[in-house]
Formats: C-alpha cells, structure tokens, sequence
C-alpha cells in the first residue's frame, strides 16, 4: 500500500515538473516570437553577436583581450551555423536552455534539499519571474551565466546527497563552463571548494577537492593557452578586472552603476571631479593625465593591470572610504533596476516598477529563507556559498543591478523555502514532505 501511494506521490510530481518547465519554455519562447528579428539592444549584445558571427563565417574567435569570454558567442555561433544569421532562432534556443535547464536544476535542488513542494514552488517562481524571462530574449552572459550557476548548484547537491563522484566532476566543469561566461565566477572556487571539503567524506576528501578542481582547471585550461598565444599575454579568461577596480576605486568613485563607465579625463570623470575641492581636482587631474599616459602607451593586457595596479593603490590608502563604497555598491547590486547608460523602451516606467514588485519580494522572503535553510539543511550551505561569493566578488570593483542576476534563482529558491514553512505553520494540514537529503 505504501508503494502504492509512493508512487502515485511520483506520478504528481513528475506531472507538476512536466508542466512548471512547458510553461517555462512556453513563456520565453514566446517571449522570443513576439521579439521577431529585431536587432540586438544594448552594447554588449552586439559584441556578442559580431563575435559570434565571424567564428561562423571565418571559423576563427576574433575579439579584443576584453571580450575574449567565450561562451556566449560559442553559443550564438552555435545557433548561427544551423539557422544563419537569425535573432529569433537564437533568443528562442537562449528561452529553452533557460526554461529547460535552470528550471529543472531549482527544482531539483530544492526537492533533495528541502521538499517536493519547495522545489516545485521554486520552479514555478523562476519559469515566470519577469527578469529571468526578459534576460532570456537578450544576448547578455547573465542569462547563460545563471542557467549554468544553477546547474553547478544542483550538481554539487546531488552529489553531497549519493557521494558519486560523476556529478562532483560535472560541478566541476560546469564552475569551469561558467568562469568562461563570465570570469567573475572564478571568485566562487573558494567558497564552492570549502563546501566539497566539508562535505566529502574524509578519507575521500583531497581526492575529491582534485577531481574538481582538475574538471574546473580542464576546461579553463585551453583557452588560456590560446589566450597566450593570441594577446601575447598570460590572460585568464579574458581582461576586465583591472579597468573596473580602477572605475570602482578611484577619487570620484561613488559606488552606483554609473561607476562602470569611468574613464581618465572622460565626460563622467570630468563632471564628477568638478565637484570636488580645488586642491583636491589639481591633485585628481596631476593623477589622472599620468595614468592616462602610461595606458596610452600599453598594449590592452598591460593597460589593464596598470588599472588595477592603481586601483589597488587607492583602495589600499583609502580603506575606510573602500569600505563605505563597497557598502554603496552592495546596495548597487541589490537594487530592482540601476540605472543604464542607453535609455530606451525596456527602462521606462512600467519596466522598473515590474521589476521592483518582483525582484522586493522575493529579496525579503529569501532573506528569511536563508536563515531557515541555514539553521536546519546543512547541506544547503552550497546555496549561501553561491551567492556570498559572487556578491562579494564584486564589491572591490563596479556593480549594477544585471550583475546580480544569475544570483535571482537562488533567491527564488530561499523565498520559497520562507512561503513552504508559512503555510506549513498557519494550516498544519499540509503534507509538504520531508527533507530528501
């Protein structure tokens, strides 16, 4: 009779996840349709798809030290080469790994972590959360960035859950896939490697943290070395990290999204130091116009460490303004919608307001579920891990609200945990299930 239940309990389930993820694809693919074949938006986009196009075209990866991540354009590239140089083909290939993988990998998560109905729950919220669905119609890293964040999660659950080390190596490749979307999640391997110390068993335990480390360290491997043999330059992944240390650390930081956009002797840098003490814009401008000199001068590599070397300078000599900016940028970050350079039709009003609805909610239900999971699934640390280490890795340099992005599923996943228990305590009736871990 047990049996009976258990499986008909399957049955429902499996019917529930079948409809959550149709429904997700279904949104975004729509979502793409109604897009048509209209051009890309933003700046980034546009690298992308240049990029993506002439890897078609010429077979090459042509692009400068800083766009040189290759995931997305590997994957626009690998639309392209099937249905040309079509936009909606790729926005609705884009819909459908994000309606598929990452709504299969919440779900999966929070039903071994938690229960069926978190994770079901969870899976409903990230298949309609409306920045989730509008990322999937653009060519920005965030959204492959999240779909891959998301599985990496999922692995390293399931493999704490069986202890088999085929899922430890796919986490391990899929941190790997995710550092190649954006290098920025290399700032996770501490925080994902403290969690594969704890949780190996202890005479597996080194021979755990090895095997994902070497499924990371392969797959990031060859495109450093063609990396060197390209810019000259031992580049991990790709540049960025320099320049945007500086942007962030510098006299006229503030510490908002505008802070991506600094330049030496720019507009934006120009008005800002305008608003500073005499004394101070002289020393400001004698700085600057030396820094800009020696960028000058540089190769693009180099330029970028010289940032980051004076970025790291000033923060060094300024740590109590690095900390209230940091502050700033954390606040950034965790903001509904930051402002954009390009102003257009998706940052009215309306747009705004939507994301603020959605994004408040589940902030301050994840909040509250954070807590919940930390106190009683030890295993869920991978989660808090996740999200500590990529906010954390952007504090030191610029930060805007679609930096935060890939983070929301996880955030959806806690809010659900908050809205399981308030509905297990105001109606004790409700079967929800136990922990599967």
């Amino acid at each position: 009779m047990n049996g009976t239940f258990a499986a008909a309990g399957s049955r429902f389930f499996l019917c529930w996840l079948g409809l959550v993820v149709g429904v997700a694809v279904l949104v975004r693919v729509g979502y793409a349709w109604s897009l048509g074949a209209q051009p890309p938006t933003w700046a980034d986009e546009y690298a992308h798809d240049e990029i993506a196009w002439k890897l078609v075209e010429t077979g090459r990866y042509e692009s400068s030290a800083y766009r040189a991540a290759p995931f997305v354009p590997w994957c626009m590239a690998a639309v392209y080469a099937v249905f040309g140089h079509d936009y909606r083909a790729a926005r609705m290939c884009q819909g459908i790994a994000g309606g598929v993988l990452l709504v299969l990998a919440i779900i999966g998560t929070g039903s071994i972590l938690f229960n069926r109905a978190t994770g079901l729950l969870a899976g409903v919220g990230v298949a309609l959360y409306p920045q989730l669905i509008y990322f999937s119609g653009i060519f920005y890293a965030e959204h492959m960035f999240a779909v891959l964040l998301g599985m990496m999660v999922f692995c390293l659950v399931r493999w704490q859950q069986v202890q088999r080390n085929a899922w430890l190596v796919a986490g391990g490749v899929l941190l790997g896939l995710s550092a190649l979307c954006r290098p920025v999640a290399l700032g996770l391997a501490p925080f994902v490697l403290a969690y594969v110390v704890w949780k190996a068993p202890g005479p597996r335990r080194w021979r755990s943290v090895l095997f994902f480390v070497l499924a990371a360290g392969l797959v990031i491997a060859p495109w450093i070395a063609r990396n060197a043999a390209v810019f000259r330059h031992c580049v991990v992944i790709s540049t960025g990290s320099g320049i945007h240390l500086w942007r962030g650390n510098n006299e006229v930081s503030r510490g908002d999204a505008d802070d991506r956009h600094l330049m030496p002797l720019g507009d934006l840098w120009k008005e800002r130091v305008a608003c500073l003490k005499a004394a101070e814009q002289e020393e400001a401008f004698k700085r600057v116009k030396r820094l800009h000199l020696e960028v000058g001068q540089l190769d693009e590599v180099d330029a970028d460490r010289r940032f980051g070397a004076e970025g790291r300078r000033w923060l060094l000599a300024h740590p109590q303004e690095f900390f209230k900016q940091s502050c700033r940028r954390l606040i950034t970050l965790y903001s509904a919608f930051s402002k954009t350079l390009t102003q257009n039709d998706t940052t009215n009003a309306r747009n705004r307001f939507i994301a603020a609805i959605s994004f408040y909610p589940v902030l301050g239900l994840g909040l509250i579920g954070a807590v919940l999971a930390w106190r009683r699934t030890r295993a869920s640390w991978v989660v808090h891990a996740v999200i500590v280490g990529l906010t954390l890795a952007y504090l030191p340099m610029t930060a805007c609200t679609r930096f935060r992005i890939p983070l929301d599923s996880l955030w959806i996943l806690l809010a659900s945990v908050t809205v399981v228990e308030m509905c297990r305590w105001v109606g004790g009736r409700f079967d929800l299930g136990k922990p599967n871990h």
